[in-house]
């Protein structure tokens, strides 16, 4: 089926783009940079070491604790999130998801619930969302402040697991382990080329 399938999704991806399309929405650098608004390009603050501590530390935080608190409900509309929490007493949330039991019927938690649930929390669990600020702190120390995409490439094969990523970054690593180059693995054959994953 998916063999019968590329013909058409070629000639598809070979069509150009309406003309009344409202959007500037180029893919490479250089275009991006010229589509921009003008405006400031660098921001000039001077931090003290312990308020710069503060800030990144603060940052770490927030982004764990937003992940914890979505993991257990991940890809839930909100009215469900909200019928879940008024099913288990906490909503208005303060705190943490907790888990109802036995489970109420068409409410199933995401696959690694347990360890992001109210009670069970003892530190932060591996998650894509994390995986990726982890790894771009890598990237910095590895190769510097001029990393390329070649080089997030090459570590996002060394250090991610492959079933441990998913849609737009799943397809990005298997066009990578195709032997693709930047930037064509970001959108080569791939329908979620517009996700967000990797960026958050």
């Amino acid at each position: 089926m998916t063999q019968r399938l590329m013909p058409l999704w070629e000639e598809l991806a070979s069509l150009p783009v309406d003309p009344g399309f409202p959007y500037d929405e180029p893919s490479d650098l250089e275009s991006i940079r010229k589509a921009r608004p003008k405006g400031p390009r660098a921001l000039h603050v001077r931090l003290s070491d312990e308020a710069y501590f503060n800030k990144v530390h603060g940052a770490w935080l927030g982004r764990c604790v937003g992940c914890l608190l979505g993991k257990p409900v991940e890809g839930w509309p909100r009215d469900r999130i909200e019928r879940y929490l008024k099913l288990s007493d906490a909503y208005p949330l303060a705190g943490y998801i907790p888990e109802v039991a036995p489970h109420p019927e068409g409410y199933r938690l995401h696959p690694t619930y347990k360890e992001a649930m109210r009670g069970a929390i003892d530190g932060m669990p591996r998650d894509d969302d994390i995986d990726y600020t982890i790894l771009g702190l890598h990237v910095l120390e590895e190769y510097g402040i001029r990393f390329t995409t070649v080089d997030v490439g090459t570590e996002w094969l060394t250090h991610l697991p492959y079933r441990l990523v998913y849609t737009a970054e799943r397809v990005a690593y298997r066009n990578l382990v195709n032997g693709l180059v930047p930037p064509e693995t970001a959108s080569h054959r791939n329908p979620y080329r517009e996700y967000i994953g990797a960026q958050i």
